[in-house]
């Protein structure tokens, strides 16, 4: 192990070395900027010599619209050109290195039947998918949710919160730079209140560099939000309603305020949301057993409120013109509700069991968040230093009572309660180095060190002649600390046609594991390396087709509640359980994209994980009746997948995205093996109405799947909206209308040697609503700047 270690440092060591190299050529830099002062990236750049036309050097703006060129002194003629924008040509005779500052582009749309043609809208990278929303008019009253479903290999399945990418799970989001650290149905929650008004464009790296934490095993998506540029305030507020007319006190409300104020260095932000949601969940269930002459046949109602508030304070100081400080704080309050009322009967060869129960409960989540960051430019070709300092606190209550009533030939009661406490901790300290060898390679050097902490207390309860006793076999105190050390460093670089980009991770985990309820478990200690490759080769001189090849290793941890042992009450019959004896599991993965005409994708790979890990459904060891969902460890699981992604305008006003995804997914569970193939589809259809009015139709089908021995029947949905803008785009008016044909349901089965279980769930119902935001602005137009997080991966997982 301490030699990997010692190799990796010396690697590292001499990357920095590279550092001391200096050049004599002149350096010239600017920024590219559209009339709204939003970057204008992939911009084609071309500096000519005015004394002789056959020198020349070219490239492109980066993501930020930054360009920087090495040439020697003398006199140029700039020239720069992007679709959708007026050419740019300027004279400059160059003595020393000069930043030309923010060049602004004017537009030059081109109006097809009231379709504004900016700019290329999805543009492929060797590690990485690029989905311009910026000007895009037919984005226009979308959520970032609503994008995201419908960009290449991402598939979001809102049923249970999941979002993927090529099929993989363990997919980020990040906004700004920082990893949000909502999970499942909360995450999509946040998602609905971000508007594509607000965003820039969309990221979509299928297998994430060395510079990411890895543990990100399904990759990761970014959201870069617009930014201002000038002083003054803006800011925007809206809401969204719907409701289900089948169904009675099933709603949701998602109200929002984002605030933007900035003057001369300093840069303020802040934005309140708070969401309202009633749902409703009706299931059905069968248990049989096969060495008994015995069934379970079930159904429960589940009605549950979420209550969520939060809010986000932020601000930059620019020491100069080179340094900047920021300092960003976040806090929400969860209050989650529910309601369960079940009937099941039991029936044997002798006896005739009903059982009536109620559930109720509680769950209350205190969070916040405290980041802070020191960045210094160090040379006019953007070569950038950072120290980033995370510190996340999680604190958890839920409470749950339970009373179940047993009719039979002797009838009694069962009544208990349980009470859990979580207290998740998080501290995270990085540095990174960014070096700007030249306009075309940059080298990424980096540390990180991450402590995260749980504390939990479970107590359950029952009730017996009139006096509460304590349940000792359920009850339990559990404690995990966690501390990785990460070293990483990363090459990118464009040569001839081919663009690259190396990557080399490092981490050390240090993990210590107690409860008081079983044996002390060993500690973990390793250290592991993991090689990151992109490389992008253009098949044609005018780099509209590509096909490009990625590999990457990762590792993915058990989370917290993945490894606590207590049991959490699905039904009378069945319980959800940690175990916190999982081992992280690792994943190798290789694929080939061909990209044609610099839209459509098709990506061919497999990922090979050994000793994943997922539920396992099987009896309770002391009690066959009940049903025990456990986190276990699998042999190996090997997923062979093809995505392909269509845009196509099928005419000046109807424009269709399809979203395709096969795999063949090999799962092993101990010794038995379970093969299955997957399809998922989406299409989502833009149409172009009078008056700049947008309808869109979009439906998304997922075939059955398998995690674990659980197999997953197929899911349909199908939506609708119109909107429409007033007011120079400043109000923006939407009415929806989703799951059509109200097939929001859940079916999924288990088959063992002693069991087999069929549930239906019917957790989505039609619903319609409406959304409307206003955007406001006084003064100037302005930039805020955002908070860049270090505590990637590691929120998440509170």
């Amino acid at each position: 192990m301490f030699r990997k270690l010692h190799l990796f440092i010396l690697i590292f060591c001499t990357g920095i070395n590279l550092f001391a190299q200096k050049t004599n050529s002149i350096k010239l830099s600017g920024t590219l900027l559209d009339e709204t002062n939003v970057p204008v990236e992939y911009a084609n750049i071309v500096m000519i010599s005015s004394l002789d036309s056959l020198t020349f050097f070219g490239g492109f703006s980066d993501l930020q619209g930054q360009f920087i060129f090495e040439v020697p002194s003398g006199e140029y003629i700039l020239k720069v050109s992007v679709i959708g924008f007026d050419n740019f040509e300027r004279k400059y005779h160059l003595k020393e290195s000069t930043d030309l500052g923010e060049i602004i582009l004017h537009n030059a749309s081109v109006e097809i039947s009231e379709i504004v043609v900016k700019r290329q809208r999805i543009i492929r990278e060797a590690d990485r998918f690029i989905i311009n929303v910026s000007n895009d008019p037919t984005a226009i009253g979308k959520s970032a949710n609503d994008l995201l479903a419908y960009s290449p290999g991402v598939f979001v399945q809102e049923h249970n919160g999941s979002i993927t990418i090529n099929g993989k799970t363990g997919t980020k989001v990040m906004v700004n730079e920082r990893i949000l650290h909502e999970q499942g149905l909360d995450l999509i929650r946040y998602l609905q209140t971000l508007k594509a008004e607000d965003i820039v464009r969309i990221e979509v790296l299928p297998s994430t560099g060395a510079e990411f934490d890895a543990d990100m095993t399904g990759g990761v998506i970014k959201i870069k939000l617009r930014r201002q540029r000038e002083d003054g305030m803006n800011g925007s507020i809206g809401t969204q309603f719907s409701l289900s007319p089948a169904e009675d006190d099933v709603f949701s409300l998602y109200p929002s305020l984002t605030l933007n104020y900035k003057n001369n260095k300093v840069s303020l932000y802040t934005s309140l949301n708070y969401n309202l949601e009633h749902t409703l969940e009706l299931a059905e269930d069968s248990v049989d057993y096969n060495t008994a002459d015995r069934i379970i046949r079930g159904n429960s109602v589940s009605k549950r409120s979420y209550d969520t508030k939060k809010v986000r304070i932020g601000g930059v100081y620019d020491i100069d013109n080179r340094q900047s400080i920021g300092l960003e704080f976040n806090y929400s309050l969860d209050n989650l509700k529910n309601t369960t009322h079940s009937n099941s009967d039991e029936t044997d060869t002798e006896n005739l069991i009903n059982i009536t129960s109620h559930f109720r409960g509680k769950n209350i989540i205190d969070k916040y968040s405290l980041s802070a960051n020191y960045i210094l430019e160090l040379d006019s070709l953007g070569s950038i230093f950072k120290i980033l300092f995370d510190y996340d606190n999680n604190k958890n209550k839920n409470k749950q009572d339970y009373n179940s009533k047993y009719e039979a030939i002797v009838s009694y009661d069962s009544i208990y309660r349980s009470d859990i406490k979580t207290d998740n901790r998080l501290y995270v300290l990085s540095t990174d180095l960014e070096k700007k060898i030249n306009s075309s390679s940059l080298l990424r050097l980096g540390l990180k060190y991450s402590k995260s902490s749980m504390d939990n207390r479970i107590i359950f309860d029952y009730y017996n002649r009139n006096v509460w006793h304590n349940l000792e076999q359920l009850s339990s105190n559990n404690t995990f600390d966690e501390n990785v050390f990460a070293i990483y460093g990363a090459y990118t670089s464009e040569f001839k046609g081919i663009n690259i980009n190396l990557g080399l991770r490092g981490e050390y985990t240090y993990a210590t594991p107690w409860t008081n309820k079983i044996k002390i478990a060993e500690k973990q200690k390793y250290f592991k390396l993991f090689p990151t490759v992109n490389i992008l080769f253009h098949l044609d001189e005018q780099h509209i087709h590509s096909i490009i090849f990625n590999y990457n290793k990762k590792i993915r941890r058990p989370t917290f509640s993945d490894l606590n042992p207590y049991r959490l009450p699905t039904s009378e019959y069945s319980f959800i359980e940690g175990n916190p004896y999982l081992e992280p599991a690792y994943s190798n993965d290789y694929s080939t994209s061909l990209v044609l005409y610099n839209k459509y994708n098709f990506t061919f790979g497999v990922t090979s994980i050994k000793n994943d890990f997922s539920r396992i459904a099987s009896e309770d060891t002391e009690d066959n009746n009940v049903m025990i969902l456990r986190q276990e460890n699998m042999a190996n699981n090997t997923n062979y997948y093809i995505n392909i992604n269509l845009p196509i305008e099928v005419c000046s006003w109807w424009n269709s995205n399809t979203n395709l995804l096969g795999s063949r997914n090999i799962v092993k569970v101990i010794e038995e093996k379970d093969k299955i193939f997957v399809f998922q589809g989406g299409i989502e259809n833009t149409f172009i109405l009078p008056k700049k009015v947008y309808f869109q139709l979009e439906g998304y089908y997922v075939s059955p799947s398998i995690s674990g021995n659980i197999k997953m029947l197929s899911v349909y949905k199908v939506n609708s909206s119109l909107r429409k803008s007033f007011v120079d785009n400043k109000i923006t008016v939407s009415i929806f209308a989703n799951d059509i044909f109200n097939s929001g349901r859940v079916r999924f089965k288990i088959k063992e040697e002693d069991f087999s279980r069929y549930t239906k769930s019917q957790w989505g119902h039609r619903e319609f609503g409406l959304s409307i935001r206003y955007n406001f602005k006084t003064g100037k137009s302005i930039k805020v700047k955002n908070i860049e997080s270090g505590a990637d991966e590691e929120r998440s997982r509170l």
